[in-house]
């Protein structure tokens, strides 16, 4: 009998694989016992904490392969990865472009450099929830200038939930308060100056238009 996941904060549909020894994702997303899940969540990575995913049963084989004696044998093991992406912006919210940055997930510390609009993009394991970015200004990454971050790892939530809303307002910049703990007048107040500045009616409601230009617009960060 299929199992049933429960989801919580940090989760998404390849953590969750990877949780229950699939190799794929999609092997939990289409299944027939998800449908609704699917059609309620259409990124797979944006997951609510509460939703119930269905796991399938996977007839789980052996698989010999034969090898010559005496010599060497090299295996390849597709590991499943998500993509951390993050734009940096100063304190006058221009994009910190071409700048070196060091990325700590997990055990694992990645380099390198942000590009042209300040974006930060790595493959990171599926099974980690938070990470640590630091972008440098100077040769010296120990004593010389820089900003530091800590992110959460897959805790972004559905764009139709209300906390999913006050989170992509904050990421673009617009103070909308921790979700769940803002006044129903704070959220009005960022979600009014974002439909101004998007061009629609600033009427401070969640309406298709609305949520459809946030969505779109918190993309592309």
């Amino acid at each position: 009998m299929p199992e049933i996941h429960t989801v919580v904060a940090g989760e998404c549909l390849y953590s969750i694989a990877k949780l229950y020894g699939f190799s794929s994702w999609e092997a939990i997303y289409n299944s027939s016992d998800n449908q609704a899940l699917k059609q309620a969540r259409p990124d797979p990575n944006v997951l609510c904490p509460g939703d119930r995913v269905v796991i399938p049963t996977q007839a789980m084989s052996a698989k010999s392969i034969s090898c010559g004696g005496g010599l060497s044998h090299t295996f390849q093991v597709t590991v499943q990865r998500v993509l951390f992406r993050v734009k940096v912006h100063d304190e006058d919210d221009k994009p910190i472009a071409n700048q070196k940055f060091r990325l700590e997930v997990g055990d694992a510390c990645f380099a390198g450099t942000t590009d042209g609009d300040g974006i930060v993009e790595q493959r990171v394991d599926t099974s980690e929830t938070a990470a640590r970015l630091w972008v440098f200004f100077s040769a010296d990454e120990e004593r010389g200038e820089h900003l530091m971050w800590d992110v959460a790892i897959g805790h972004l939530d559905p764009g139709s939930a209300p906390d999913g809303v006050q989170e992509r307002l904050n990421n673009l910049g617009y103070v909308a308060g921790e979700p769940g703990a803002q006044s129903d007048e704070g959220i009005g107040i960022a979600l009014r100056t974002f439909q101004r500045d998007v061009g629609i009616e600033p009427t401070g409601a969640v309406d298709a238009a609305t949520s459809s230009q946030l969505r779109d617009f918190h993309g592309r960060i």
